[in-house]
Formats: structure tokens, C-alpha cells, sequence
């Protein structure tokens, strides 16, 4: 399975996303991981703008693609069984938040919802999906592991 994000952000609060900088882990704990036939790769756009900024980067519609198309540019084959979606954070929350590692792991997690959305998507596996995701932001340290 391989997973990235895609990270959009206004200038005045970008330097408080550096933290997503994970791209590395994130790859290497999905990349051996299956969910099922339907999901072979996740892009998720992370969107957090400004009024201002906002109207330059409309919300996407999620997009699923069984059979992968050669696009301009691209190097190497087309990918199959892709999902490509995104999520608009609270710009407001985020602007406040001094550390969005707090936040963050809670949107992301809701997000994954769309998922379920996706008629042609019948073979995945959400809920494990879902709990990989929480497992992978507990072994960063974006979650705490609760404790009894």
C-alpha cells in the first residue's frame, strides 16, 4: 500500500505544518501492508488556507481510478486502484493551535471516511486501514497510547 500526502497551505501558517515532514516514515510503515485488491494507493491533498487563499484552491471531489492513465509528466508506469481525495482543515484552528500534532491525527482519521463513499470500492479493509493510521500517529508520538 503506499500512502502520501499532498500539503497546501497559506504563507502565515505553513511553518507549523513543517512537523508533517514524515513522508519517509509514513511510506515505509504502509509499504508492506495490504487492505485488500480494491486500494493500492491513497493520495491525500491537505489543504489549509486562509479566506484569502482559499478561492485559488477549490475542494476536489475524490477521485478513483481502477486503471491508471499515463499523465504528463509522469515517470515510470501508470498506478492502478488509486484514490485521490482531500481534506480542507479549519484554517482558524490550525492559526490558534501552537502545535498541530494535537489536531492533526483527528482530521486525518475522519477523513479517511471517504473511503466508504467510493461505490466501486467494495475489497478494503477501512477499519484496519483506519487502525494502521492510528498505530502509525501513536508510534510518532502524535497520539498517546492510553494507558490503564
Amino acid at each position: 500500500m503506499k500512502v502520501y500526502f499532498a500539503k497546501y497551505f497559506s504563507a502565515d501558517i505553513a511553518g507549523k505544518f513543517r512537523v508533517m515532514d514524515i513522508n519517509k516514515e509514513f511510506i515505509e510503515f504502509f509499504s508492506d501492508k495490504t487492505y485488500g485488491s480494491d486500494i493500492e494507493v491513497i493520495y491525500i491533498g491537505v489543504l489549509c488556507m486562509s479566506q484569502i487563499s482559499e478561492s485559488a484552491f477549490p475542494t476536489k471531489k475524490a477521485k478513483y481510478e481502477r486503471v491508471g492513465k499515463k499523465r504528463q509528466g509522469d515517470i515510470g508506469e501508470p498506478e492502478n486502484n488509486v484514490l485521490d481525495y482531500q481534506i480542507r482543515l479549519d484554517f482558524e484552528k490550525y492559526a490558534e493551535t501552537p502545535d498541530i500534532r494535537t489536531i492533526f491525527p483527528e482530521d486525518v482519521l475522519n477523513s479517511l471516511n471517504v473511503v466508504s463513499t467510493i461505490k466501486q470500492i467494495k475489497d478494503f479493509d477501512l477499519a484496519k486501514f483506519k487502525s494502521d493510521f492510528e498505530a502509525f500517529f501513536k508510534l510518532i508520538g502524535w497520539i498517546s497510547p492510553i494507558t490503564c
